[in-house]
C-alpha cells in the first residue's frame, strides 16, 4: 500500500540532532538559495505567488529516473517481492508468526491482487523524488570527488533543520509533497527481504555499489503526482486500474522530456540554524568570498562558512 509519512517525518533510526551535508556545485548552491517560484506548478490556479516575497530557497528533488544511468535498479522492488510466495514467508519470519497464521495470512494474500499492489506503489513511485544527503557531519574524500567539482562546497545541517526547513516553507503545499526523511538501505536486489513495500520504503534502498555514500534521502511527492489524484479523486482506490495507468503515463512523459526532478520551498533559515557551509581544502580566497557574497545576498550573512 502506500505509506503516508510518520507523524515526525523521519525514520525512527534517525536522531533529530544528527549532523547531515550534501556536497554541491555552485551551480546547485546558488538555486537553493534562489527564491521558490514554482506556485504554479502546485497549484495552477494560483493568480500570485503567496511565497515569492519571503525568504524561502528551493530544494530540488530527483524522480527515479533521474539515477536511472548510474543506477538501472532505482524504485525497483527486491526479487522477493515480486515473488508472492517467497513474499508471504519473508513477511511470517520477520513477524515471527507461528506456522497457522502464517498459512492463513498466507492464503488470504494470495487470493489478493498482488500483483496490482505492486504496479500501483512503482508508478506511484515513480511520481515521487528525492533530494539526497551524506549521513555525516563533513564529506569524505570519494563524496567530494564524485559530487564536487574545482568550485563546490557542502551545505551542513542536522536531521530537524532539514526537516524544519521543508515544513515552515512548504505552507499549503506539505499535504500534497508529504516529505519524510530515511536512512539508505544498500541492498542486493536479488537477496533483499523488505517486508515493508511501500513508496517511501522503495525510495530508501539503493544498490550495493554505493555503499560508501551513507545516504539519508528527503523523499516526497511531485505536484503532477498530486494533480493524478485530483484528477482521479472520484476513484475508490489506489488500485484503480485507471489512476495506476495515469501514473505511468505522466511518469513516461516526464522521462520522455527529461523532466528530472521537481523543487519545494525551503526556509533557508531553518535549514542553516545550526548548520553551516564547508569549503574543500583546495578553494581559493576568491570562491569563499564569492560563496559569503551569496549567502549575503540572501540574507544569510551570519551563516559560518569554514
Amino acid at each position: 500500500m502506500i505509506e503516508m509519512a510518520c507523524s515526525s517525518g523521519r525514520s525512527p533510526d534517525l536522531e533529530c540532532g544528527s549532523k547531515i551535508c550534501r556536497v554541491l556545485t555552485w551551480q546547485k548552491f546558488d538555486d537553493l538559495l534562489k527564491r521558490f517560484n514554482d506556485d504554479r506548478a502546485w497549484n495552477p490556479d494560483s493568480n500570485s505567488s503567496w511565497i515569492s516575497t519571503r525568504p524561502y530557497g528551493r530544494m530540488w528533488f530527483s524522480f527515479p529516473h533521474a539515477f536511472e544511468k548510474c543506477d538501472p535498479k532505482e524504485a525497483t522492488f527486491p526479487a522477493i517481492n515480486s515473488n508472492a510466495e517467497q513474499y508471504c514467508d519473508m513477511v511470517a519470519r520477520n513477524l515471527g508468526l507461528d506456522q497457522a497464521t502464517a498459512d492463513t495470512n498466507k492464503s488470504k494474500f494470495l487470493a489478493s491482487p498482488h500483483d496490482k499492489v505492486l504496479r500501483s506503489v512503482q508508478q506511484f513511485a515513480r511520481l515521487c523524488g528525492a533530494s539526497c544527503w551524506y549521513g555525516e557531519s563533513s564529506p569524505s574524500r570519494k563524496v567530494w570527488s564524485r559530487y564536487g567539482g574545482k568550485e563546490s562546497l557542502a551545505v551542513q545541517t542536522t536531521i530537524e533543520g532539514l526537516l524544519r526547513s521543508l515544513g515552515f516553507a512548504v505552507g499549503s503545499y506539505s499535504s500534497q509533497s508529504v516529505p519524510r526523511i530515511a536512512k539508505v538501505q544498500y541492498v542486493c536486489h536479488e537477496s533483499h527481504e523488505m517486508p515493508s513495500d511501500g513508496v517511501y520504503s522503495l525510495l530508501a534502498i539503493k544498490s550495493m555499489k554505493f555503499l560508501n555514500e551513507k545516504e539519508v534521502r528527503v523523499v516526497a511527492r511531485s505536484p503532477w503526482i498530486s494533480k493524478v489524484l485530483q484528477c482521479r479523486s472520484n476513484s475508490s482506490s489506489i488500485l484503480c486500474d485507471d489512476l495506476v495507468d495515469e501514473c505511468e503515463v505522466t511518469a513516461n512523459c516526464l522521462r520522455g522530456y527529461k523532466v528530472l526532478g521537481f523543487r519545494l520551498p525551503c526556509c533557508l533559515t531553518e535549514l542553516f540554524n545550526v548548520g553551516k557551509i564547508l569549503l574543500p581544502s583546495s578553494a581559493d580566497p576568491d570562491f569563499q568570498a564569492r560563496v559569503r557574497n551569496r549567502l549575503s545576498s540572501a540574507g544569510l550573512s551570519t551563516i559560518d562558512v569554514i
